[in-house]
């Protein structure tokens, strides 16, 4: 399921519009990033913390931030998320992530099931590295699946896009080799058990095919036990 670099860039050009179901109202990613805050990132952040959050989407994460304090910053590779946020208020702009420059420093860098569409997740993570504090923490979410999922995507490859995300999603990670990636980027990782396992809301509606096809991806992913991977990271003082 690897894609050129060329490849890659058509997908993104035809995915990230400003149709894209990341940048659309979604009360589940509202309610759930709430709920995450609170839970995971509001005691470990003091108040004022400066936040980047790479993959900004609509902004909807930007908002709950700074609802609690927080300075957040947002980037995104489609200028059409950035613009939704600034139209917010919130401070964004469009751009590589690994070139941008920020002129600051900041406290948290997080990602939103934006790691699993990486080329380079590993340069993705030693820019988060090298823009934190010295105290600063790295936060994420990732899809995880299911020996079933996987096989099965394998088999009857019409079927990954409907259990794997294919082709927006070009990585796959177990909770071992996303480990193994931090570690070896300089982080030291914490997995979080957040109160609430779904980010984002279901689609619904749609023909009776896509109906059908969504009731039959939910239940192999209930088999395969499909999940997420959520972390927070910290700087591995000791070196690498």
């Amino acid at each position: 399921m690897w894609t050129s670099a060329s490849e890659q860039k058509q997908i993104e050009d035809a995915v990230y519009t400003p149709d894209y179901a990341g940048y659309r109202n979604d009360p589940v990613f509202e309610q759930a990033i709430r709920s995450l805050l609170d839970s995971a990132i509001v005691p470990r952040l003091s108040h004022g913390a400066r936040i980047l959050d790479v993959g900004c989407g609509s902004g909807d994460f930007l908002a709950a931030a700074k609802e609690r304090g927080f300075k957040p910053t947002g980037i995104d590779i489609s200028e059409a998320g950035a613009r939704l946020c600034r139209q917010r208020g919130f401070e964004a702009c469009s751009g590589d992530f690994l070139t941008a420059a920020f002129g600051t420093e900041f406290d948290a860098v997080t990602m939103w099931d934006v790691i699993e569409h990486l080329r380079d997740p590993g340069a993705f993570f030693e820019r988060s590295h090298s823009i934190l504090q010295g105290d600063g923490l790295f936060i994420g979410k990732v899809p995880a699946f299911g020996r079933i999922s996987v096989e099965l995507s394998k088999r009857v490859p019409r079927f990954a896009g409907m259990l794997l995300g294919a082709p927006d999603h070009v990585q796959y990670f177990t909770q071992k080799s996303l480990g193994a990636l931090l570690q070896r980027t300089g982080f030291k990782v914490e997995w979080l058990h957040p109160p609430v396992n779904r980010l984002r809301g279901r689609r619904r509606g749609g023909s009776f095919k896509r109906r059908l096809g969504r009731s039959f991806a939910s239940a192999i992913k209930g088999i395969s036990r499909d999940g997420n991977l959520y972390f927070v990271a910290s700087l591995d003082q000791s070196g690498r």
